[in-house]
């Protein structure tokens, strides 16, 4: 068994993973602002991580997997302003959107979501800024707010490998004459009317509310300590974000590092383009999942390395379909085989899984979880077996179950398999009785009209020599 190499962006090297603590392992991932509906960018996120996890798992770690919603900032307020309602009020309603979306993606529960404005959290915060201020890392701007003076940080910068005097503004640094340095960035802003805002037991700070840096780094801290395994995100979180945490977090801490491992998964580009709301080709899961299986969407976001750019279009989408599909006939086919204890065979189906998962797929998964490697492995065994089964139409029980237990770890991993049949309604069954009637008649015209009535339903059937055969899109 080959060691578990990550790439660390920190180090921008591979590396051997070994945890804080032997067999366990503590993670956080950025969660999304819930100021409006989960897009790709945040599937693609968080079905990578969650992947990550299940192979963290499926090796025998106990993994301590945190991830938060942002329900304070910027975004948060003009919204609720837009709407006419308070910001908790946004996020009240938004938060189980995502939480629907990400159950569809079959995203584990993480052990701990914790959100901004969790009175411990907000109360981390400012016990942070506090200790900052008082360190002369952190200053004042009158009327305004709190600021973190970058300056202070000799190796702010180290994470996306800039130079202090060459970075570029990020989205969220406002340029303020009053600052020390360019780069300095607002930890706490003093209370504007109409704004929550929170007052700080300490007295140090004025009345007001955090900045977006400092949520995930006290988040973090409450969470899983003053330092934990890996830290994961969007690659666009890279700078400034992530390097802020990690300047406030490490000046705060006195430590030189926040955690071991930095893991930043790849853009979404639609049709060649990365997906921005400025290019107006936006697209929510929720909309997607209108025209293609979940399922579909979590294969075709987990079928490039989680730090690849993943392209997402109709001919993507249809590619995922069918290589899902795929697994999915195969995994039926086995577990409707027959089964027959007395069979020849010249090799056994546990040593060839064996050998086959070995020399390939955990040798993928552990680099880097290299997913495109691990999953020619199992076509390439779907491929084998397959042609075993043409001229063997029956298993022996043992080597059913043999072949399942693997189908099953793979799909502990990855979850692109329905394990268990869905149940048609009685609307769709009917449909289905309707039009094997007509095609019978070789009414093809009415055939035609009831299988885009299924398909509207999210059925769609394949036709054959044989009959037709129906599923779930």
């Amino acid at each position: 068994m080959t060691e578990l190499k990550i790439y660390n962006t920190i180090s921008g090297k591979l590396e051997t993973f070994e945890p804080k603590v032997e067999g366990e392992v503590s993670m956080y991932i950025c969660g999304p602002t819930v100021y409006d509906k989960g897009h790709l960018g945040h599937g693609r996120s968080m079905v990578s991580f969650d992947m990550i996890r299940r192979y963290l798992e499926y090796k025998g770690y106990k993994v301590k997997f945190v991830t938060n919603f942002t329900d304070i900032d910027d975004r948060m307020i003009d919204r609720a302003k837009e709407e006419g309602i308070l910001v908790k009020e946004l996020a009240d309603k938004i938060i189980p959107l995502y939480e629907r979306d990400f159950d569809a993606l079959k995203i584990l529960r993480p052990t701990l979501r914790p959100l901004s404005t969790d009175p411990k959290n907000i109360e981390r915060m400012q016990i942070m800024i506090d200790k900052l201020i008082k360190l002369d890392i952190a200053y004042e701007i009158e009327g305004d707010g709190i600021y973190f003076d970058v300056s202070k940080f000799k190796d702010y910068g180290q994470l996306s490998k800039q130079k202090l005097d060459e970075l570029q503004h990020g989205s969220r640094i406002a340029v303020k004459d009053e600052k020390r340095t360019p780069h300095d960035f607002v930890l706490w802003k003093y209370k504007k009317e109409g704004e929550p805002s929170w007052t700080d037991p300490a007295g140090v700070i004025a009345e007001g509310r955090p900045g977006w840096h400092i949520e995930c780094s006290a988040m973090a801290f409450e969470a899983l300590g003053e330092t934990f395994d890996i830290h994961a995100g969007g690659q666009d979180l890279t700078f400034p974000h992530h390097e802020c945490e990690i300047a406030q977090t490490c000046c705060y801490t006195g430590h030189d590092h926040m955690c071991n491992y930095w893991l930043h998964n790849g853009f979404v580009n639609i049709d060649g383009e990365k997906m921005s709301k400025s290019l107006n080709n936006f697209t929510t899961l929720e909309d997607t999942f209108k025209s293609y299986s979940p399922l579909v969407v979590r294969y075709l976001l987990l079928s490039s390395h989680y730090r690849a750019p993943i392209d997402f279009n109709e001919d993507s989408l249809e590619q995922a379909k069918a290589a899902r599909n795929r697994i999915q006939e195969f995994y039926e086919r086995v577990k409707d085989a027959p089964t027959e204890e007395a069979q020849y065979r010249s090799f056994n189906y546990r040593d060839y899984i064996d050998a086959f998962t070995n020399r390939g797929f955990d040798r993928a998964m552990n680099d880097d979880f290299n997913v495109s490697g691990a999953l020619a492995i199992v076509f390439d065994l779907i491929s084998f077996l397959n042609k075993e089964f043409d001229r063997n139409k029956k298993l022996s029980p043992a080597e059913k179950k043999q072949i399942l237990e693997f189908l099953n770890d793979f799909n502990d991993i990855f979850q692109v398999i329905e394990t268990e049949k869905r149940e048609f309604s009685p609307e769709i069954k009917d449909l289905i009785k309707q039009r094997k009637l007509v095609r019978e008649n070789k009414d093809f015209a009415l055939s035609d009209k009831l299988r885009d009535q299924l398909l509207e339903l999210g059925v769609e059937s394949k036709d054959g020599a044989d009959g037709s055969r129906y599923s779930y899109r």
